[in-house]
């Protein structure tokens, strides 16, 4: 085979490039699991100060949450490794390479390994959203046992109200 027929029609799959348009919050809402984002232009909005850890194929990943607003809506926007602790509430970015993923029948947004974040002008006729929905308030009880030294068994605590906003 020459180099001119291996250019022509190489051994290999051409791969797809990827997707660099421009979509929307509410684009974005009606898309299926597990999609590509190329781009969105949105504000940080309740950025949790605090992070989780959570176990990800076995190995131990820290995680941060926020919301990423746009004027056609919001949507819940987890972040990974180095892009936690990089943003501002009320600060707009331009955020490319994310995915869609769906938990509780919600679907969120989440960055990747290939995710930039810029830092943009804010953008105009965006309200920053101050308070969570009440579809978008994480509330938890908190429940614990302590065991008393003098007594054999546990002691049941009463649930404890927490909400993480």
């Amino acid at each position: 085979m020459s180099l001119l027929e291996w250019l022509q029609e190489p051994p290999f799959q051409a791969k797809e490039p990827q997707d660099k348009s421009r979509k929307t919050v509410a684009a974005i809402q009606e898309m299926p699991l597990r999609k590509p984002i190329g781009v969105l232009d949105a504000t940080v909005c309740q950025l949790k100060g605090s992070t989780e850890v959570v176990r990800v194929q076995g190995d131990k990943v820290e995680v941060q949450t926020c919301y990423a607003e746009d004027v056609t809506g919001r949507i819940k926007l987890q972040l990974w490794g180095d892009q936690i602790g990089t943003f501002s509430d009320g600060c707009s970015y331009n955020f490319t390479n994310l995915s869609t993923r769906e938990f509780t029948r919600k679907l969120f947004l989440t960055t990747t390994r290939k995710s930039t974040i810029l830092q943009m002008p804010d953008m105009q006729g965006i309200p920053v959203s101050e308070t969570a929905s009440d579809d978008e308030q994480d509330n938890s009880m908190v429940t614990g046992t302590h065991q008393c030294s003098g007594q054999h068994f546990p002691i049941q605590l009463p649930p404890m109200p927490h909400s993480a906003t």
